[in-house]
């Protein structure tokens, strides 16, 4: 959510969109993220009872690592939506 914060003013449109609008959340992410992103996450939104988006669908990849730092690759991003390569580096 944070992320979309960011990007644009108009967040609120994805997030909380009005009750005609149909919004299907994808979500990309390393495997050890997806009980928090589809249990406490969407449960959390759900109790708010302020209309949020709760995730659809979870794509999730493994996990490189490689000396001191973890790489999570969401290439499934590129093939998919994106014309470029995400990847996230973690210090351990």
């Amino acid at each position: 959510m944070s992320m979309t914060k960011t990007y644009t003013s108009e967040w609120l449109q994805w997030w909380q969109p009005s009750k005609d609008v149909k919004v299907e959340l994808y979500q990309f992410m390393a495997k050890d993220n997806v009980p928090f992103h589809s249990i406490m996450f969407p449960a959390t939104l759900l109790g708010a009872d302020e209309g949020y988006v709760t995730v659809s669908h979870i794509m999730a990849t493994g996990m490189i690592i490689s000396s001191n730092k973890m790489c999570c690759f969401l290439h499934l991003l590129n093939e998919l939506f994106f014309e470029f390569f995400l990847f996230r580096v973690f210090e351990l």
